[in-house]
């Protein structure tokens, strides 16, 4: 390092390439490449990157984007396609996400999608592409915003990784979690505190009842609890299933709120028809609380009468009167690495590993699935 170089540098501007390379030694290029984490016709060892990148921190170097869009063909912009409307999970997955962009120095542009048609997905898809990005991380993606649209993406030339979504796109990377292994813990939670006779609450069609359709939820939800009822049985455990479907109802019902009101009235028809279960396991934490308020109007005791568990351990689970048992997913693990994938790639300019990385959950236990002691 030239310290000469150091000094003499104006403080009323901000460093530029040829400055950081004058300092270390170094061709304006081969700063750049270093900067830029890319092979070029210079070659530049680890070392060397680490030395431009760490000096660069330094002197608060930023990147002219513009000169860079026309060197590498890249503008070194990123975004994230964010659902709303799913309680705390989405704003979960978008602060990680955030976060994780900001640990390469990226503040990346947030589109909120909340269409609940395809066509309505366009202005979506139009944001993104005319944003000119480099990669963009789809959270939690609707079924709405289909496979043409994420091919669109591709076309503009932007890289794309996936988090959370039960929508999967066959060559895209996915991070997502084990379902099969989050029941199977939930069940053998049950099991433990003695439960047999055991409900599962998932999402049936997403109109009317009636329809053998299927939301995709409901469906990847109701595969992965009987494959791990399954497994439970196979430990020789005499456990009884039944699995209730659970409807959406959009304008809610005396006065639940349409998050939870598919837990509440499914809950109300189990009461009605006597088939109240020794333990209840729901497709989402909405639908339990939404369950646990038509067992209170109907003197169903939680856990005495009923144990009860959620999925996706929402901030209000441990803060409710009765805490909830709920399925814990890793949210920011899940967030670090779909971003971590996708910038390095871009930066390295290299296409991404079509993959499905799944990752393990762990079981919050609380009040609502404990079995007292009488």
């Amino acid at each position: 390092m030239n310290p000469e170089c150091l000094e003499n540098l104006p403080s009323d501007k901000p460093p530029t390439l040829a400055d950081l390379g004058r300092i270390l030694g170094l061709s304006k290029r081969a700063v750049s490449q270093a900067l830029n984490e890319r092979d070029g016709t210079v070659k530049v060892s680890a070392a060397t990157r680490e030395r431009v990148q760490s000096l660069a921190k330094q002197m608060g170097y930023r990147q002219n984007m513009a000169a860079a869009a026309l060197s590498t063909g890249r503008t070194g912009q990123f975004g994230i396609l964010a659902p709303v409307g799913r309680m705390h999970v989405n704003a979960t997955h978008l602060a990680s996400a955030v976060d994780a962009f900001g640990e390469f120095g990226i503040s990346p542009i947030v589109v909120y999608s909340s269409a609940k048609s395809e066509e309505g997905q366009e202005s979506n898809l139009s944001a993104l592409i005319g944003a000119r990005l480099d990669g963009v991380v789809l959270l939690s993606r609707q079924p709405h915003f289909s496979e043409s649209h994420v091919n669109e993406l591709r076309r503009f030339g932007i890289s794309i990784v996936q988090v959370g979504s039960t929508v999967v796109s066959p060559d895209t990377c996915h991070y997502l979690t084990d379902r099969k292994q989050a029941f199977e813990l939930i069940f053998e939670h049950l099991v433990e505190q003695g439960y047999r006779r055991i409900g599962a609450m998932v999402g049936g069609e997403t109109g009317v009842p009636g329809s053998n359709q299927r939301s995709i939820a409901g469906t990847q939800t109701r595969m992965a609890i009987l494959e791990s009822v399954n497994i439970v049985r196979n430990r020789g455990v005499d456990l009884r299933l039944q699995i209730h479907d659970a409807f959406p109802n959009e304008a809610g019902s005396n006065g639940v709120h349409p998050l939870y009101s598919p837990g509440y009235l499914c809950m109300q028809k189990i009461i009605s028809n006597n088939q109240v279960p020794e333990a209840l396991v729901c497709q989402v934490d909405g639908w339990a609380w939404g369950a646990m308020r038509a067992c209170a109007e109907a003197n169903v005791r939680i856990p005495q009468d009923m144990a009860i568990t959620g999925y996706s351990n929402e901030p209000a689970c441990s803060a409710t009167n009765l805490p909830l048992t709920s399925l814990d997913e890793p949210f920011e693990e899940m967030c670090r690495a779909a971003v971590q994938e996708l910038v390095h790639s871009v930066r390295e300019n290299r296409p991404i590993k079509p993959q499905a990385v799944v990752m393990p959950c762990r079981l919050v236990v609380r009040q609502s699935s404990l079995r007292l002691e009488t």
